[in-house]
């Protein structure tokens, strides 16, 4: 795993080389050509949304495909599933995408991007352009923001929620 690549919110990182990925050495799996490298692919609709979308942020012309590594607790789904390759495509990427789960890979040159979205901290004009990309682009019928303002004792409550709610109340969400 690249360490640059990482989750770094509080408790959450995770080491560069887990129990559940060991380093191998040089054998394993071999991919020719420049690839990028995703980071983690998460199974969580959410949080493959926020997190492994927004790191494909570099445009696919300049790669032969994507290399992400299977989040840990995601073991219980073969990727990509349906719905996660149809965002792909819809946020333009049609190269192979290579999802290290158990055994090691080598690359030949291997593209490290900016990670875009930083979980609970913000997010990168890339990674607007990235949910801008899947983004429907017909007419809107009906947005909804689901909001965890009410949920009083969840701890990734933040300041601000409330005024979130009210703010996009105002655009025409319906608030959830």
């Amino acid at each position: 795993l690249i360490r640059a690549s990482q989750r770094d919110w509080f408790t959450d990182s995770r080491p560069v080389d887990p129990v559940k990925l060991p380093h191998h050495g040089q054998s394993g799996e071999y991919l020719e050509g420049t690839w990028l490298y995703g980071g983690h692919w998460m199974g969580h609709f959410g949080h493959f949304l926020l997190e492994t979308l927004t790191s494909l942020w570099p445009h696919p012309s300049t790669v032969d495909g994507v290399v992400f590594h299977l989040w840990p607790s995601d073991t219980y789904a073969v990727p990509p599933l349906p719905w996660q390759g149809r965002l792909l495509q819809r946020a333009g990427w049609n190269v192979p995408v290579h999802i290290v789960q158990k055994a090691p890979v080598q690359v030949e040159r291997l593209l490290l991007p900016t990670r875009a979205y930083r979980l609970h901290r913000g997010a990168l004009p890339e990674a607007v352009s990235v949910w801008e990309a899947i983004a429907p682009q017909r007419a809107r019928q009906l947005d909804v923001f689901l909001s965890r303002s009410r949920l009083t004792n969840d701890p990734r409550r933040l300041p601000g929620d409330d005024a979130l709610d009210i703010s996009l109340a105002e655009q025409g969400y319906l608030v959830v």
